[in-house]
Parts: C-alpha cells; sequence; structure tokens
C-alpha cells in the first residue's frame, strides 16, 4: 500500500477512533460536571474534525492540478497544521479563563466514580490507538499530528484520572474542603501544556510556510550525497539550497562548471541529474522530492541581487 493510502487510511481510523471517545467523555463529563473530563471531550472532538479536514486536504494535494499549481500543493500541509494549533490555542485561553472561575467559584460535592471509571478506560482507550498508530510510522506531516494528538490523549486521560484519585484522597482526609480545587488545578495545569504546544508547533508550521531550511540531519544526508557526486565530476565551487514544505523536500543546486570540461554539454549534465535525483530520493523516500539543478559559468548567478 502505498504511503498515500496508508495516511488516508490512518486519518479515517483517527476521525472514528476519536469522534467515539470525545462523544463518550462529554457523555460522561456534562452529568459530573468535572472540568478536567469535559476538556479531555473537547479537545478529542475538535481533534477529530482537525482529522477529517486533514484527511480531505490529504486528497485534494494528491490530486495532480499542473496548470493551476505547477509547483505542487504541499504548502497546504503546513496551513492546514497552522490552522488545526490556531484552534487549540484558542480554545486552550478558553479552557484557562473557564477553569480559572471554576477555581474561584468552587462548590462542594462528592466526586461521581462514573468519571473515573471512564477515565480509566479512555486512558487504555487512547494509548492503545497511539501505539497502532506508531506501529505503521510514516514521514508525512500529518501523521505526526495524529500521533501527536493521541499521545497527548493517552496523558490528558491519566491526568484525569489522577485528578479523580487525588480529589477522593483529600475528600478522606481532614483537609476535605479543598478537594473541590483539585479539577479546576489540574485543568489549567493541562490547559498550560496544551498552550506551550500550540505554539511551538505554530512556529514549526510558519517556518515551513516561509520555506525554511529542513532539520539539520535531513539537510546534512542531502549534503553528504551532492558533495560525493560533485567531486567525482571534479566540480570546485556550488551553492546547494534546502527547504522543506509539508512533504515535500525541495533542492536547488547551482553547479559552477568551467567551459570546455565534460559538464559542459547537456549529454553530461542530464546523466549527473538522474544520479542526484536517484541518490537523494533513496536516502529521502519518505518524502517528495522537487530537485532543480542549474550549471552556470559564473558563480554570482547563483546568489539572488540584493
Amino acid at each position: 500500500m502505498s504511503e498515500k493510502k496508508k495516511i488516508r487510511k490512518l486519518l479515517l481510523a483517527s476521525i472514528v477512533a476519536g469522534s467515539i471517545y470525545g462523544g463518550g467523555a462529554l457523555l460522561f463529563g456534562l452529568p459530573v460536571s468535572y472540568n478536567v473530563l469535559l476538556l479531555d471531550g473537547v479537545y478529542t472532538l475538535i481533534g477529530a474534525v482537525m482529522s477529517l479536514i486533514a484527511l480531505y486536504v490529504a486528497k485534494y494535494i494528491q490530486a495532480q492540478d499542473f496548470e493551476r499549481f505547477p509547483f505542487g500543493k504541499e504548502a497546504l500541509m503546513p496551513l492546514v497544521v497552522f490552522i488545526q494549533y490556531s484552534i487549540i490555542l484558542l480554545i486552550s485561553i478558553y479552557g484557562i479563563i473557564e477553569s480559572a472561575f471554576s477555581l474561584l467559584h468552587v462548590s462542594d460535592g462528592m466526586i461521581d466514580p462514573i468519571g473515573l471509571y471512564f477515565s480509566l478506560v479512555g486512558t487504555i482507550y487512547c494509548f492503545s490507538f497511539y501505539l497502532y498508530l506508531k506501529k505503521k510510522p510514516l514521514t508525512h506531516p500529518f501523521y505526526w499530528v495524529e500521533l501527536e494528538q493521541w499521545r497527548f490523549g493517552f496523558f490528558f486521560s491519566l491526568g484525569v484520572v489522577g485528578s479523580f484519585l487525588v480529589s477522593w484522597l483529600i475528600q478522606a482526609s481532614p483537609y476535605g474542603n479543598f478537594a473541590m480545587y483539585v479539577d479546576p488545578i489540574i485543568s489549567i495545569g493541562i490547559t498550560l501544556f496544551f498552550i506551550q504546544l500550540s505554539i511551538k508547533e505554530l512556529k514549526a508550521a510558519i517556518l515551513e510556510l516561509t520555506s525554511s531550511t529542513p532539520k539539520e540531519e535531513l539537510r546534512e544526508t542531502i549534503m553528504t550525497i551532492v558533495e560525493k557526486e560533485l567531486r567525482a565530476e571534479e566540480v570546485i565551487d556550488f551553492v546547494l539550497r534546502t527547504a522543506k514544505v509539508g512533504n515535500q523536500v525541495i533542492v536547488e543546486l547551482d553547479v559552477v562548471i568551467l567551459p570546455a570540461t565534460p559538464l559542459d554539454t547537456v549529454g553530461q549534465q542530464d546523466p549527473l541529474r538522474e544520479r542526484l535525483n536517484q541518490a537523494i530520493s533513496q536516502q529521502i523516500s519518505g518524502y517528495s522530492l522537487w530537485l532543480n539543478i542549474n550549471f552556470v559559468g559564473d558563480i554570482k548567478w547563483a546568489y539572488s541581487e540584493e
């Protein structure tokens, strides 16, 4: 099965699994008015909606349209990720405000054990789906978003279980009056983590949207291949640019050649292109490669004018 089909299958499975768990969390959280459980349900349902959007975008990107998108549609991937985490950030800010209000206006009451039972099941549920995704590793950006969401969903559910247990322990102690504060405090802590995560992912998405260089490991892999091939052709000067946009790695190479040398003919240039294309594609097989190689006589043409 191709990676395109795999990512669509995983997104569809995530949508179904997220809708079931998110709906269940709200169903159990509303009667007991437990903030952490409600937050868990809301975030999971939002994740399912975002997975649905990602599924549609993934199909749209994979549909070729050279006339309107000659450079591909991969830029839509970081754009979707940016929108997803922007929504999470806004809801997280709302969650902080709501939890702070609850902290200031706590109401005394017994902890409903039904919420704890559901959270225990939810912890196992999220962890199981996380393992399911992890056993099917892909390099697609949407895959990593889904994996991160379910990993955090597991820790979130675990936090809900901890919230119930801590509340019960405090309720059974001489300090029972403080049990009511556990739920809003843990809600604030979890939401702050969501805010930190959202800002981190938003920064990464913005860098990709502006065609920034990929991670050092990927750059070094490409540089090693280029240096090896050009050394064999006795090329001294060249300029290499790399960028990563969504699942596409863009490689632009400007090679300086001297007159009356082997690479001064198209017949020699094309085989070099072919070797570089094959070597780089094999090393970054999980990505889509956009390779552009230019041959110039003066290195000044390798740099944009200021």
